[in-house]
């Protein structure tokens, strides 16, 4: 993990969009594997199809003990690939558990710049 903080986006929708992001494609398992990965692998991680639906704004807690740093998925709304809609999502932390302000590692910066 490093020194410094770490990067969530609020659950809250705002318009316009104030995060600019990457899209990578992910089957189910990967985004879980991704999950699983980001909380330590110490919480136990169930993402299903059905979460991947609805409206942008709807979360859902990812995690069977509502823990860890990413244990929210935030649906963002979708894209077109090849003709097909796809849902766009994010993992994030539910916003009552946020911890003081601090800049990311230089480290993480470059990743987050990288996409």
């Amino acid at each position: 993990m490093g020194p410094g903080g770490v990067a969530f986006l609020e659950i809250e929708l705002k318009t316009p969009p104030p995060t600019l992001g990457r899209a990578y494609l992910l089957t189910l398992p990967q985004l879980r594997c991704i999950a699983t990965g980001e909380n330590q692998g110490s919480h136990p991680v169930n993402i299903t199809n059905e979460m991947l639906s609805g409206t942008p704004g709807t979360f859902h807690g990812i995690t069977t003990d509502l823990q860890g740093w990413y244990c929210v998925l935030l649906l963002c709304g979708s894209l077109y690939y090849k003709d097909i809609q796809v849902p766009v999502v994010t993992l994030t932390g539910w916003p009552e558990k946020s911890v003081p302000r601090n800049s990311p590692s230089l480290g993480y910066r470059n990743t987050i710049r990288k996409g």
